[in-house]
């Protein structure tokens, strides 16, 4: 009788430690999804407003590389200059969009909506704001990592992007322009 008594308090102490365990990363996840929140809001509000304010003579994207260049990963950041001077160099190449707000007419805002973890990284959706009204879907649903302790943006999807297939994302855009003019300077002789 002893045996089944120390079975079952040993049973009870390891499903009360599994549950304790449960409820630590449910807190955990919350605490990592709030701060991802906030990381992605902030950057939307001050971008958006920066992008509806900005001057013909400053491109919202080189601003925000310049200013906030710590909030997007190496990777990003490297394709994303490397665009700029290409365009600088062929005015025909061109992203045709904002690539933060999948857009060539930025709302007043943008609100953060459903985030959902996908492996390491964590998809937000952002949904633009229009006289008061929030836009139904997500405009764009940028992927960002934990990295060092701190949020960056590694990518960004387009689920509704109209100037190509569904589903696109920002890294896959890019290649493709880099692809492209590559074979334009090719046979250029450029």
């Amino acid at each position: 009788m002893k045996i089944h008594k120390r079975a079952a308090c040993l049973s009870l102490l390891v499903l009360l430690c599994w549950s304790i365990s449960l409820h630590g990363q449910a807190e955990e996840d919350k605490d990592i999804q709030a701060s991802c929140r906030s990381f992605v809001q902030g950057f939307y509000d001050w971008y958006a407003r920066m992008a509806v304010e900005t001057t013909s003579k400053v491109i919202p994207l080189d601003r925000a590389l310049e200013i906030k260049g710590n909030d997007f990963s190496v990777e990003l950041v490297r394709q994303l200059k490397e665009l700029s001077e290409v365009q600088t160099k062929d005015h025909e190449v061109w992203l045709g969009f904002d690539p933060f707000l999948d857009t060539q007419d930025p709302a007043e805002t943008y609100a953060v909506g459903d985030i959902e973890q996908r492996g390491h990284s964590y998809w937000v959706g952002v949904y633009e704001v229009r006289s008061g009204k929030k836009s139904e879907k997500p405009i764009v649903v940028p992927e960002v990592i934990l990295k060092g302790g701190n949020w960056v943006f590694v990518n960004f999807h387009y689920p509704n992007h109209t100037l190509s297939s569904k589903n696109e994302d920002l890294l896959s855009v890019l290649k493709r322009i880099r692809e492209t003019w590559r074979k334009q300077s090719i046979n250029s002789g450029h």
